[in-house]
């Protein structure tokens, strides 16, 4: 998680206290809690062809 904080530049804390996960799990909530992401967003998607599997 250290690098996390290094790489944000951020004042994440990486000490485990009761007080830092309550805001660590409000942090990741706040992921989810936004906009929905529209039923257009990915209609298709480009996928390699099917692969066989020669069983000699």
């Amino acid at each position: 998680m250290e690098w996390i904080a290094k790489y944000l530049g951020s004042s994440v804390s990486t000490s485990d206290t009761p007080e830092n996960n309550i805001q660590n799990r409000e942090n990741w909530d706040s992921w989810f809690n936004g906009p929905n992401v529209t039923l257009d967003f990915m209609p298709e998607r480009d996928l390699p062809e099917e692969q066989t599997r020669d069983d000699h």
